[in-house]
């Protein structure tokens, strides 16, 4: 019986300590993403249609003078400008480095990290890798392996701000 009066007593002292501990921990979440943002999402929808469709382009104009890299280089110009108006749209947000490590992994498989082609194996890259590349484009292989890369990584990007429209929050 003394037992048992030790452990309520124990019980008892701790039960208000454990509570407090339990509500403190639930308030203190921190968070890695901001809110949903519209616009955000809205450049990320763009930018997917834009990229994924002039990969469709170079698949029907590979091993012809048409997918020469020359003659895409505005279509280059324009998904730089797209994603360099993203990246500092995400930048600008509070809490929003998970989305801004997304995008940079969006610019290094579309544009690459500016180096050598022969260090990356972005889009843009592999279309400058060797005088047949740049002339007649990547083959039909090379570029479904670059759509994989590139949906893969734009989707989930959208799929966080879709997680975030959803009224979720991630936390760690």
């Amino acid at each position: 019986m003394k037992r048992q009066t030790i452990r309520s007593k124990i019980l008892r002292a701790a039960t208000p300590v454990l509570f407090s501990v339990a509500l403190l921990q639930s308030c203190t979440s921190v968070s890695l993403i901001s809110p949903y943002d519209e616009v955000t999402d809205g450049y990320l929808t763009a930018l997917h249609a834009y990229v994924l469709g002039f990969i469709d382009t170079l698949e029907q104009q590979a091993g012809r003078d048409a997918a020469a890299l020359t003659r895409h280089e505005q279509t280059y110009e324009g998904i730089e400008r797209q994603i360099t108006q993203l990246e500092f749209r995400v930048a600008a947000m509070p809490n929003n480095e998970v989305i801004v490590k997304l995008v940079h992994q969006i610019r290094l498989s579309v544009l690459g990290s500016g180096g050598p082609a022969q260090e990356g194996s972005s889009l843009r890259d592999l279309h400058s890798l060797n005088e047949h590349n740049r002339a007649l484009g990547p083959s039909r292989a090379v570029l479904e392996v670059c759509r994989r890369n590139i949906d893969q990584t734009i989707s989930a990007a959208l799929a966080l701000e879709l997680y975030e429209k959803a009224g979720k929050t991630y936390n760690q």
